[in-house]
C-alpha cells in the first residue's frame, strides 16, 4: 500500500507561504492596473485639453472622459482620480462643487494643463 501524498495545503508553513505569495500576485496586479489606469487617464486628457483649448479639468471632466475601472471589476477604486491629477502637468486653479451627484456635489478641484508660459 501506498503512503498518501501530502499536498502543499496539508502542511501549515507551506500553505502560509503559498497565500502570502498569492496575495502578493494579486496586489502586483491591482498595482499595474492602477499604474496602467493613471498613465491612460493623463494621456486622454491631456489630448483633450489640446482639442478644447482653455478648458479646465476637475474630477467631473476625468469622470466623462477617462471613467475608471470599477472597483468590483478590476480591483481599482474610483477615488484613483485624484492621483491622476496629481502629477507636474497639471496646475490646480480653484475649487468648485461637483456636478455628478453620485459624489454628493462635494468640492472638488479645477486644474488646467501647464504651458511653458504657465
Amino acid at each position: 500500500m501506498m503512503p498518501a501524498q501530502l499536498s502543499i495545503f496539508d502542511q501549515p508553513g507551506l500553505r502560509k507561504q503559498a497565500q502570502r505569495k498569492a496575495k502578493e500576485a494579486v496586489m502586483d496586479f491591482y498595482k499595474a492596473a492602477r499604474i496602467a489606469y493613471i498613465r491612460e487617464a493623463r494621456e486622454k486628457l491631456i489630448e483633450w485639453v489640446q482639442q478644447n483649448p482653455g478648458q479646465f479639468i476637475t474630477a467631473d471632466v476625468v469622470h466623462k472622459i477617462a471613467p475608471p475601472p470599477t472597483f468590483q471589476k478590476d480591483g481599482i477604486d474610483s477615488r484613483i482620480v485624484g492621483a491622476v491629477l496629481k502629477c507636474k502637468r497639471f496646475e490646480y486653479v480653484d475649487t468648485k462643487k461637483s456636478e455628478r451627484s453620485e459624489c454628493h456635489h462635494r468640492t472638488i478641484g479645477i486644474f488646467r494643463l501647464k504651458t511653458t508660459e504657465n
